[in-house]
């Protein structure tokens, strides 16, 4: 197996993404709230690391539970079975759920933290099970994935023992619903790119219960939803974060709404894939918002 083709089973991008994420709350958004952190540079590394290790084992058992319904929806990215055996990829999959929950554990309990272990087992749990179990049914999978994404961007403010009652983990705990919803989003719209095929198998996903028409009006009704909320919220704070209302003003907000157009537009796979990239576009967006501060 070719560097390449481990980098796309491991889905390198959203890793990416999820690790830029941590940094910035880590060492952006916090140190604005806590004068002296608990999560010393070790701990955060060894924390990091265990949240990808396990990631990233949780996009390759999702790949060795889907090699059927790839074969129909996504033929040309069928990686297990091509490039790397499924046995070997059970291997790696493992490995990295057992270093990534190691590494986890080893910075829960020198953070003094040791109750937070659970985190880590939880998170692996999850993933196997959401792949095995979940994914089939309709919206309790698309909601277990979602809210498992968006968990790790509450890991650094409970490793920094904030308050939860306090300003700054409300203000993540913002952050964290907008991640949960723009993935709750991304997740009905795989499930309408992958109808054909989770057909095929029986699978009871949204679209396939109530079609892809309606499906699609969900989301839209979602994302409708949350950019009224912004808009309210993005007024409430003005005085507070001048910079956040108008970086969200005129990047996110229209972008939300090109993004609203283009779904409601859709009509073949590619157009809901082009979607769903716009979503991973604002997904960014929100995140690089934390320069704002």
């Amino acid at each position: 197996m070719n560097s390449k083709v481990f980098f796309q089973l491991i889905r390198w991008k959203n890793l990416v993404l999820g690790i830029a994420t941590l940094v910035l709350i880590k060492y952006y958004l916090t140190p604005i709230f806590v004068e002296n952190s608990r999560l010393s540079l070790l701990n955060f590394i060894l924390l990091t690391l265990g949240i990808t290790l396990i990631s990233a084992g949780g996009y390759i058992y999702n790949d060795i539970v889907d090699i059927k319904a790839d074969h129909i929806n996504k033929p040309e990215n069928v990686y297990i079975g091509t490039y790397i055996s499924e046995k070997t990829a059970y291997k790696v999959s493992f490995i990295f759920f057992l270093i990534g929950n190691l590494l986890g554990i080893i910075s829960a309990i020198n953070n003094n933290s040791s109750n937070l272990t659970i985190y880590f087992f939880g998170l692996a749990l999850s993933l196997v099970f959401y792949s095995k179990y979940l994914k089939s049914i309709a919206l309790i999978g698309n909601l277990v994935v979602a809210l498992v994404i968006s968990s790790s961007i509450f890991v650094i403010p409970i490793f920094e023992k904030m308050e939860f009652s306090s300003i700054e983990f409300q203000l993540i705990s913002g952050y964290a619903l907008f991640a949960f919803l723009i993935n709750f989003m991304r997740e009905l719209i795989k499930d309408i790119e992958d109808v054909n095929g989770d057909f095929k198998l029986n699978y009871a996903t949204l679209p396939i219960i109530i079609g892809v028409k309606r499906t699609r009006n969900i989301t839209i009704g979602i994302s409708i939803i949350l950019y009224i909320n912004l808009v309210f919220l993005l007024f409430q704070i003005k005085g507070f974060n001048e910079y956040l209302f108008y970086y969200s003003m005129i990047v996110i907000l229209p972008t939300m709404l090109y993004f609203m157009y283009k779904l409601y537009n859709a009509k073949t796979k590619k157009d809901y894939s082009n979607s769903s990239l716009i979503l991973k576009l604002i997904m960014l967006l929100g995140i690089l918002s934390i320069f704002t501060f």
